[in-house]
């Protein structure tokens, strides 16, 4: 199989997903994303001051 080098747009769930099967696969992949965090909706935030 032939190296390629792909860019995703979109560190969402499936974002990552694809990404990760692709770099295992041997491609170089390049993620962006608006957010400075990977996960999109399923990204988990704590409230310091109720641990919840």
């Amino acid at each position: 199989m032939q190296r390629k080098k792909i860019l995703i747009v979109g560190a969402g769930l499936s974002g990552a997903v694809i990404a990760r099967q692709l770099a295992e696969q041997g491609h170089v992949v390049n993620i962006i994303d608006q957010r400075s965090h990977i996960g999109g909706n399923a990204y988990d935030a704590r409230d310091e001051h109720t641990g919840i």
